[in-house]
């Protein structure tokens, strides 16, 4: 078909037209990725050229396989050199095994961090650099690296230089005799000196970095402080410059501190930190208060104080000195303690005073010295040579007592004494506890002991066991009332007793009160006494001797009862009194009560036992709390009571009575008796309590 062979023609023509078009396209851009590759290519070979670190590409095998001029540069070799180098040929021996080390690494991970190495040059010297690797990858084998290594020699010989200068600076501040601290805006420790670990008992890393505030201050004033550093820092003006206040060791112990204070700024002025000085000035502190203390206690001494250089001029003097001689200060500066010098001793005493302090010894006594106005003072004296390091004498102090009056005093004592030793009666001081204070010669010689012997009893141990139950109640009394008078009874050396009526008063001495005592003998009077009962009792035996024919079987009752009452009223005229004097004695005249109704009933019966004892009557007692009974073991009238009842009836009227004297309420009864058939008579006391 003719048409046909053209059709064909023309779609070749048209396929090779289109063909021809895409195959220049695709020229084109392969010569334009070409001029592209060319150019990134040159750029890439540009800025490995020029670049201001040195660059390398080297192999799995760690050889050079390309180098920059920087790098070439950096070791001194040539391009050419390097590139038949392996990159140990330039690390330093000592080095090898770290940077074989860091190559591992980059094979295993890709890359490796870091690496601050050293290199060698061509001549010789040792550069410090800072290495950064990344591995070329080919598939997913690791081919190679390339390495960019930064020469640092300048910035690590500056770091050195700084870390010299920190050192330094550190050794300044650890040499330094007071504690450093920088403490920053969050109030904790940045920095801290040597001194101040000492001061505080930590170790550097356990203090930098903690609190200062609360881990270094006591509780009692860490609020206080935290909140005006707060406020410091907030004004912006900073803590105060100095100011002391103590800071907490690891062992719980508080030194004070002597702070001067600093702020450090940022570039806009703010406060970043607080830089201090502080002074441990515990012992200062300490020793500035005992001094305080020692000025204080001698200028406020009511003793005189004086100092002289070790010629002997006066070139201190405390107030009391010019209190008790009358001259002041500035009149006794320079002056010798001569102007104190009353004639009145010898010379030799003064003499012998300069010889001993000049060596170096303690001279004390007594001296009598004269004020600015001619009176005469006795003066206790104390001097003490004043010693340097060296042992040599540089002054001396002298420390003087007014004791005039003391002395007055003690010679008025002396006379005192002698009258009191020549009195007749027993004088004795004692404490409230019965310690004796004083003692005249009759006291002690009139119950046969020495003073000193006496001196060193109680008064408990010289008065007898009846009198010394009443001696605390006595002692209280005493008090309350200022004096009394009643009767007592001591014991002498020979345990004989002596009976005695004392006088006694409240006296104070010293701030104490004591008891001053005389004791006057009354031996006499209790035998003349005894005489009068005596007298009374034969007086009773005699009425009942000559009532017995009245009581005869045929006398009527109401005559019996009549003689009885009447035998009654007789016997409390004539023998009351004598109960009531005992009471006295014994000090229970004033002291009656429910609490003292067995001490009563105790005086009752060694009365009533005695007076039936003067009767030849033997009797038998028996207690059970406020009850007592009394059993006679005998009867004188034994023979008459069994037919003749007057007997059991006089001495039933006696108990009755006397019982009635107590003023206790209860009752007294003859339970048993011999006009009634029995074997003896037995009286029954029972008291309840007072009326």
């Amino acid at each position: 078909m003719p048409g046909y062979g053209l059709y064909i023609r023309s779609i070749w023509i048209a396929y090779f037209i289109i063909f021809g078009v895409l195959i220049s396209r695709v020229l084109a851009r392969h010569r334009r990725i070409e001029e592209a590759l060319k150019q990134s290519e040159e750029r890439y070979r540009d800025l490995f050229e020029n670049a201001n670190d040195a660059i390398c590409i080297i192999d799995s095998d760690l050889n050079y396989k390309d180098v920059n001029k920087k790098l070439v540069e950096l070791l001194g070799y040539s391009r050419e050199e390097l590139l038949g180098m392996n990159i140990l040929d330039v690390i330093p021996p000592e080095q090898i095994p770290r940077s074989k080390i860091e190559f591992d690494k980059l094979r295993k991970n890709g890359s490796y961090e870091k690496f601050i190495g050293k290199v060698r040059t061509k001549d010789g010297r040792i550069i410090d650099v800072e290495i950064n690797s990344s591995a070329i990858i080919d598939g997913n084998k690791i081919i190679g690296s390339r390495d960019i290594i930064r020469d640092i020699t300048e910035r690590k010989q500056a770091e050195e230089k700084l870390q010299q200068e920190r050192d330094r600076a550190q050794k300044y501040l650890d040499i330094a005799g007071v504690m450093i601290v920088v403490i920053n805006a969050d109030q904790k420790v940045v920095l801290i000196n040597k001194k101040g670990c000492e001061i505080l008992e930590y170790e550097e890393n356990e203090i930098v970095g903690r609190n200062w505030f609360d881990s270094f201050l006591p509780e009692t004033i860490r609020d206080e402080i935290k909140a005006m550093c707060k406020r410091s820092v907030a004004d912006g003006a900073g803590p105060a410059e100095y100011f002391e206040n103590p800071v907490l060791t690891r062992s719980g112990k508080e030194r004070i501190i002597a702070w001067h204070n600093t702020v450090l700024r940022d570039e806009e002025g703010r406060i970043i930190a607080t830089l201090s000085s502080g002074e441990d000035i515990t012992e200062r502190k300490y020793a500035e208060e005992e001094l305080l203390k020692f000025k204080l206690g001698i200028e406020r001494s009511d003793e005189v104080i004086f100092i002289t250089d070790k010629e002997g001029s006066i070139t201190y003097t405390n107030p009391a000195f010019e209190r008790i001689y009358g001259f002041s200060r500035d009149e006794a500066l320079g002056k010798t303690p001569r102007i104190l010098k009353s004639g009145v001793l010898p010379q030799e005493v003064y003499k012998q005073f300069w010889d001993t302090i000049i060596a170096k010894k303690v001279v004390s006594g007594e001296i009598i010295n004269k004020t600015k106005d001619g009176r005469l003072l006795n003066t206790e004296n104390t001097a003490n040579p004043i010693l340097n390091s060296d042992g040599d004498i540089i002054g001396f102090l002298a420390i003087q007592r007014d004791i005039t009056e003391h002395k007055r005093s003690e010679d008025e004592l002396k006379i005192k004494a002698q009258l009191l030793d020549k009195a007749n009666d027993s004088i004795f001081v004692h404490d409230l506890d019965g310690n004796f204070i004083y003692l005249n010669e009759t006291a002690y010689r009139s119950h046969g002991y020495s003073r000193d012997e006496m001196m060193n009893m109680n008064l408990y141990s010289i008065i007898t066991p009846e009198y010394s139950r009443l001696a605390n109640q006595r002692t209280l009394d005493l008090v309350e009332k200022g004096e009394a008078v009643f009767e007592s009874a001591h014991l002498d050396k020979n345990r004989s007793i002596i009976p005695v009526e004392v006088h006694a008063c409240i006296i104070e001495s010293g701030g104490k009160k004591l008891i001053l005592c005389v004791a006057r003998d009354i031996t006499e009077r209790k035998q003349a006494e005894r005489m009068l009962k005596e007298k009374a009792r034969a007086e009773l035996y005699g009425f009942i001797v000559s009532a017995l024919p009245v009581f005869a079987s045929n006398v009527p009752s109401q005559v019996r009862n009549t003689l009885i009452i009447n035998f009654a009223e007789r016997f409390e005229k004539n023998a009351r009194p004598g109960f009531e004097e005992e009471m006295k004695r014994l000090g229970y005249d004033q002291r009656i009560g429910a609490e003292n109704t067995q001490e009563i009933l105790d005086v009752l019966m060694p009365w009533l036992l005695g007076l039936f004892s003067n009767f030849g009557i033997q009797t038998r007692t028996t207690s059970e709390g406020i009850k007592r009974d009394i059993e006679f073991l005998n009867c004188p009238w034994i023979d008459e009571a069994s037919g003749n009842p007057i007997f059991c009836f006089i001495c039933r009227a006696m108990v009755i009575r006397s019982f009635t004297w107590t003023a206790l309420k209860g009752s007294a009864d003859q339970k048993t008796s011999i006009a009634n058939g029995s074997q003896t008579c037995r009286f029954e006391i029972h008291a309840r309590s007072i009326l």
